[in-house]
């Protein structure tokens, strides 16, 4: 279950992130295994169902019922309801939900799918770098450091090189 080029869920991880809502919109249990999985709205890549999600948990956790009627109703006093797709989608993910018995293993693709994207965003972050920011600092030919040191490396942190010629002990990964 990978993700495509651009970051975006193939069909399985939407299938996934759908599921979960139409699980949670069937089930109180269901809603009580994925709360207890750390699910959050920011787990799901797209923002209708980030919006559905919260949606559900805040009807539960004031004590209501999540279901289409009560999430359709909360998602209209927010006027968020035209965005989400209306009513009619939050019926179409009860529909589309194989069964709401396996909300936890749905949450969990759903879970993982976000790490692999924040991990991904994060390796991104780290290549867009200037080359610099990923050595480590090093000595001049003749022992002082050099800009990138700085001589107060402590000479007892076993990756320092320890050199006899080097007066600033840079740091020998």
């Amino acid at each position: 279950m990978s993700e495509a080029v651009d970051g975006a869920p193939n069909e399985a991880i939407t299938q996934a992130e759908r599921s979960v809502l139409g699980a949670m919109l069937l089930a109180e249990g269901a809603i009580r295994d994925v709360l207890e999985l750390g699910l959050k709205p920011e787990n799901f890549y797209d923002p209708k169902a980030q919006t559905i999600f919260a949606e559900i948990c805040s009807v539960f956790m004031s004590g209501g019922s999540a279901d289409p009627v009560t999430v359709s109703n909360g998602l209209l006093a927010r006027g968020e309801l035209a965005r989400v797709g209306g009513a009619a989608a939050l019926h179409a993910l009860v529909a589309e939900v194989p069964t709401a018995t396996n909300a936890n293993y749905y949450a969990a693709i759903v879970r993982d799918a976000a790490i692999k994207r924040s991990l991904a965003t994060a390796a991104a972050r780290l290549a867009q770098q200037p080359p610099a920011a990923h050595r480590p600092p090093t000595c001049s030919p003749s022992g002082t450091p050099n800009s990138t040191h700085s001589a107060t490396t402590p000479a007892t942190d076993p990756r320092c090189c320890r050199s006899m010629t080097c007066s600033c002990r840079t740091w020998n990964p």
